[in-house]
C-alpha cells in the first residue's frame, strides 16, 4: 500500500478512464451487475465501474458529464473514494441540471498535499448525500486523469 507519491514513477504516464455507477442485478438470482449511467438517488454509496490504475496513482481530474437529467429536482453531493482517501467531491448540483453539463470535481489532498490513491485496483466508490426526493438520478459520466 503506498503511502507516499512515487518521484520515479509520478507525472511520467497519464492514464485517463471513464466510469459510471454499477448497480445491483437487474432480476434477483441473475449474480452479475450491470453498468447503467444513473447516479444515486438518495443518500449512500455506490461502486463505480473504475479502479485506482496503480499503486500511489495521483488523480490530476476528475469530471461528470450529464448525458441526461434526473427526475425530482433533488440536489446530490458526492465525494469519491479508493477506500481510504477521499480522491474528489462535488459541491451539491440539482439532478435536474442539463445534458451536455461539465461537473470539475474538488480534488483531495492526503497525502503531501496531493491526491494519491492508495491501492491498486481498489474499485472506486461514490458516497451521494441527497437533499430533497428523486425519483432518478442524474445521468452521466465520470472522467478520471491519472499521474503514474
Amino acid at each position: 500500500m503506498a503511502t507516499n507519491e512515487s518521484s520515479a514513477l509520478q507525472g511520467n504516464h497519464v492514464f485517463v478512464t471513464e466510469a459510471c455507477c454499477i448497480r445491483a442485478p437487474i432480476t434477483a438470482g441473475v449474480g452479475v451487475a450491470y453498468n447503467t449511467l444513473n447516479t444515486p438517488t438518495g443518500d449512500g454509496t455506490s461502486v463505480l465501474s473504475t479502479g485506482v490504475p496503480a499503486d500511489g496513482a495521483e488523480l490530476v481530474e476528475c469530471t461528470f458529464t450529464v448525458t441526461s437529467a434526473g427526475i425530482g429536482g433533488s440536489t446530490q453531493q458526492w465525494s469519491i473514494s479508493d477506500g481510504t482517501n477521499a480522491l474528489a467531491t462535488r459541491a451539491a448540483l440539482i439532478d435536474t441540471t442539463a445534458a451536455g453539463t461539465v461537473s470539475t470535481l474538488v480534488l483531495g489532498t492526503a497525502t503531501n498535499g496531493k491526491n494519491i490513491a492508495t491501492t491498486d485496483a481498489a474499485r472506486l466508490t461514490l458516497t451521494n448525500t441527497a437533499v430533497g426526493t428523486s425519483t432518478q438520478g442524474t445521468s452521466g459520466v465520470f472522467r478520471f486523469v491519472w499521474a503514474l
